[in-house]
């Protein structure tokens, strides 16, 4: 018992020692004595005091059947200005305790009727997801102590993870923390989504999920949008802009402009970065300068690769003035000299940063924006003689996987035939300006032997577009037998393998008209039901014909293929055309056109074909062809012109414009064997056949 004496008034206060007399619930009743030495002594039964002074139990019933006035007790904390007892907050009373410290600072964390957490939880220290066991590894005498599944901050000392950084499993070998994510989207935009990635600065409210529709009426909304998207994962990327930028062009925080200056190892700023900026900087930033560092061909309407000096923060000063990189480089160039400055007089990259005209620096930013990066590699087969905390195992081989795959689409439906669309990858360029044109949607890069593989089964396309089709195997062909799953064609078919088609007859309502070009098979005459591909004359054509009804540029409609026949051939290149490995010229019909054989030979397969000759002067074509079997004409687009045979040249009028020359001759005799015009000369006579088989003569002289 203690005294106080505070204004002349004496308050005592007195030191209750209350101990529990064993476990008790809301209803059990409170114990009125209790055995002390061998005898029973009477226990005090005390009741609290609220705040308006009134005691919570007055009295009870004792076991001798009386009624008891209990003890009232109050904790006081202090006293007022007149000396009167003030209670401890929060009060003694059950229910005001929890009031006051619920869900509050230096308070207690409320709990739902499941024990779940109903105010949400906000910790600047470790979350702890439960703890990894200690675990021991002989091979390497190494010991890994326990650790938590879940975590915050960076204490790996590896420095590669901010303070700000959540890790779920990671630390050390075998703490593994698997994550399960379980939603079903129900509406547009972020509603539409299990999984929300973003790559930005910005909040959810400048970045988020974009599922359509995205408007309950008007343009985005469900009657301007064909389908209702919904997304398991949504990642998205931003050319977001640079945590920390700093030059006489930039105002910071504090609305004051800076000079910057560099070293071959350092940026200076002068005066020193505010601490609203020096707050976001961080060990391992990119940086980025506008001080150009090299020249690069310009090529036009392609990618403009980044020449400014760059690098990266290894230190930073407390006081805001510099920041320390490896060296500065120039992206891609290759200069690795370790004295290089960027400078500070220019030029400068107005491309990039138009209207900076003073040397500025740009702190914590990227040049290439990668939405999703899959890595996958095959761990070499050796024997680990020594390990760290991230692989401690020893004297084991590595993993017996053997392939490696980057993604894995598989794609099912169990609706009726045809009325589910399954579809692999999409890639829409939304603009709205034009891209270099060395983008694309799709490249396949690296030492694989082979950059694009379908295998989509004998009656599907492997390749479509709207100008170009690529056809599986089978192609597009007259029909497939049913017991032999043999192509079978009509005489004169081919199967089609692929397709370009004219932009001309590409149209979006389908109605357009122009040229096609087809890589058709087994262009040869065939028995229906015959077995294609055992055809031996089988060859591969490049064929051309004319679409009348042309194609559309919707790709959901698009089917792709025509059989191609003896009647809508327009023109081939035919290769194997003769079943010997010749080349084939074709035109409207497989009887026209020019062969060149596998011997070299060339020959013009249609009846009557003329070889045309264009005259270096004048309209008059001369050409050449083959009557019959026996006569070649030459002539021209005016005259008969000269027949050669077996015989030799025939033709109205036979002209030189110099001199004949024969060789010289003399008939056997006068009835030697000869037709009529035959003649010939010797060194005596001239000789002339007047009738079959009848010779005259006349002398030649000197003159």
């Amino acid at each position: 018992m203690r005294d106080m004496n505070v204004n002349n008034k004496v308050i005592y206060s007195t030191l209750i020692l209350i101990s529990s007399l064993g476990a008790a619930s809301a209803d059990t009743p409170a114990p009125q004595s209790y055995k002390s030495n061998g005898n029973f002594q009477p226990v005090t039964l005390v009741s609290s005091v609220n705040a308006n002074g009134k005691v919570a139990v007055t009295s009870y019933k004792g076991s001798d059947g009386n009624w008891h006035d209990t003890t009232p007790i109050a904790q006081i904390c202090s006293v007022d200005s007149t000396g009167s007892p003030l209670l401890c907050p929060p009060y003694i009373d059950g229910q005001t305790v929890v009031n006051n410290l619920l869900n509050k600072a230096s308070g207690i964390a409320g709990l739902d009727a499941s024990g779940n957490l109903v105010a949400p939880l906000s910790t600047t220290g470790e979350i702890h997801g439960g703890m990894v066991a200690q675990a021991y590894y002989p091979q390497t005498n190494l010991t890994i102590p326990a650790t938590n599944a879940i975590s915050t901050g960076d204490n790996l000392g590896y420095h590669i993870l901010d303070d700000r950084s959540v890790l779920l499993g990671g630390r050390s070998y075998a703490d593994s923390a698997p994550t399960f994510i379980y939603a079903a989207p129900y509406g547009g935009s972020s509603l539409g989504s299990t999984l929300a990635v973003a790559m930005t600065k910005r909040g959810v409210g400048g970045e988020q999920v974009a599922m359509a529709p995205l408007g309950t009426d008007g343009g985005g909304g469900i009657s301007s949008y064909p389908e209702m998207d919904a997304t398991a994962t949504w990642f998205f990327a931003h050319g977001t802009k640079p945590w920390v930028e700093a030059g006489q062009d930039i105002a910071n925080s504090d609305n004051v402009a800076r000079t910057v200056t560099y070293d071959s190892t350092h940026a200076y700023f002068a005066p020193a970065l505010p601490a609203q900026e020096l707050a976001l900087l961080r060990v391992g930033m990119h940086v980025m300068t506008n001080s150009i560092g090299s020249t690069r061909a310009a090529s036009t309407h392609y990618l403009q690769p980044n020449n400014d000096y760059a690098g990266e923060i290894s230190s930073i000063s407390p006081d805001g003035s510099s920041i320390t990189v490896g060296g500065w480089r120039v992206l891609g160039a290759g200069n690795t000299v370790a004295t290089q400055v960027p400078s500070v007089v220019g030029p400068f990259d107005m491309n990039t940063w138009p209207g900076y005209t003073h040397p500025d620096i740009f702190m914590g930013t990227y040049t290439h924006a990668i939405v999703n990066n899959s890595m996958c590699f095959l761990e070499k087969r050796e024997n680990q003689n020594a390990g760290d905390y991230n692989s401690p195992e020893g004297n084991q081989f590595g993993s017996p996987a053997n392939d490696c795959e980057i993604e894995e689409a598989d794609i099912g439906s169990q609706l009726p035939d045809y009325e589910g669309r399954a579809k692999g990858i999409l890639v829409t360029y939304n603009g709205p300006n034009k891209p270099s044109l060395d983008s694309y949607d799709f490249m396949a890069a690296g030492g694989t032997p082979n950059g694009y593989v379908a295998w989509n089964g004998s009656q599907a396309n492997n390749f479509l577009s709207d100008g170009f089709y690529a056809h599986a195997p089978n192609g597009v062909n007259s029909g497939i037998d049913s017991s032999t799953n043999y192509v079978i064609a009509n005489a004169g078919d081919t199967r089609e393998m692929a397709e370009f088609i004219g932009s001309s007859a590409v149209q979006p309502n389908g109605d357009g008209s122009g040229d096609k070009i087809s890589l058709v098979a087994f262009e040869s005459l065939i028995q229906g039901t015959q077995n294609m591909g055992a055809n031996p004359s089988s060859n591969v054509a490049v064929h051309w014909s004319y679409l009348a009804n042309g194609t559309t540029t919707d790709v959901s409609q698009l089917i792709g293929g025509q059989t191609v026949t003896k009647g809508n051939r327009k023109g081939d290149i035919v290769f194997n055309a003769d079943g010997a490995g010749g080349i084939g010229i074709y035109g409207a019909s497989q009887d026209s056109g020019v062969l060149v054989q596998a011997a070299g030979n060339v020959s013009l397969q249609n009846a009557g074909a003329q070889v045309i000759l264009t005259p270096s002067s004048g309209s008059d074509k001369p050409f050449i062809y083959a009557a019959d079997g026996t006569n070649l004409n030459v002539a021209n687009s005016v005259g008969s012109g000269v027949v050669i045979n077996s015989y030799g040249f025939s033709g109205s009028v036979i002209k030189a414009n110099a001199y004949f020359q024969e060789v010289l001759s003399t008939p056997a005799s006068s009835s030697a064997a000869c037709n009529a015009g035959q003649f010939t000369d010797d060194a005596e006579y001239h000789y002339v056949c007047v009738a079959q088989n009848s010779w005259k003569r006349v002398a030649l002289s000197s003159w």
